[in-house]
């Protein structure tokens, strides 16, 4: 979250669109049982995988606050499902293009 903060906040990347890719959420939401969030992240009160992801998603964007909310784009991936995987970067490159 650091670097995201470090890069996202330099005045070169004022105006350029961020995309932040949550990826392996299916690895993710295998381990959340095994290894607790809250053992690494104690503010954390959440119960489920989307409540752990929702969390992990506010910390980023929190880490953005300043930025122009419509340059920035959280896509959370699976890259074992390629057909929802072409979409979603489709819709990333469509999002870049759009904006510049």
């Amino acid at each position: 979250l650091s670097l995201l903060d470090k890069i996202s906040n330099e005045p070169k990347f004022e105006k350029t669109p961020l995309l932040l890719f949550l990826n392996e959420i299916d690895v993710f939401s295998e381990k959340l049982p095994l290894f607790p969030l809250q053992n690494f992240m104690p503010d954390y009160k959440g119960n489920s995988a989307n409540d752990a992801m929702d969390f992990i998603e506010g910390l980023a964007r929190k880490s953005l606050t300043g930025r122009n909310e419509s340059l920035i784009r959280v896509y959370r991936t699976c890259l074992i499902n390629t057909d929802e995987m072409s979409k979603v970067l489709e819709n990333a490159f469509k999002s870049i293009l759009k904006k510049t």
